[in-house]
């Protein structure tokens, strides 16, 4: 694509961007902002909600479903006992790994982002 046609686009868009971000008919610039802040708010609590419930279903999952040392053998020898620490720990494990891979690397910078965002433009909103 030839640099002037790209230029051309981007600002094409740019002006479509500013087109939706101005403010309608009766609507104060103060009062859009608000209504992005509110949607933002909205945003955070349905990101909080789901590293809610993603965390309590591991935890469910974990009660529930983690190996017992009766699942080795009724009576318990030192290689049940074994296998059994094995097992559970290797569920342990995967569970955490789950844990740390959605919730904490995923999710918990998106809820930063937009803590930033809502308190961030809060702050903009009392100060002006």
């Amino acid at each position: 694509m030839p640099p002037e046609k790209e230029r051309y686009e981007t600002e094409e868009l740019e002006d479509q961007l500013q087109l939706k971000m101005s403010p309608g008919p009766g609507e104060s610039d103060l009062q859009l902002k608000a209504k992005i802040t509110w949607e933002g708010f909205k945003l955070l609590w349905a990101v909080l909600g789901a590293i809610i419930a993603l965390s309590l279903a591991i935890v469910l999952f974990w009660t529930l479903g983690a190996p017992r040392a009766s699942d080795f053998g009724s009576p318990i020898t030192a290689d049940s006992l074994a296998l059994y620490q094995k097992a559970s720990e290797s569920f342990s494990q995967h569970l955490t790994s789950l844990f740390e891979q959605v919730v904490v690397k995923v999710l918990l910078p998106v809820l930063t982002l937009l803590l930033g965002y809502v308190f961030g433009s809060r702050a903009g909103q009392s100060e002006s």
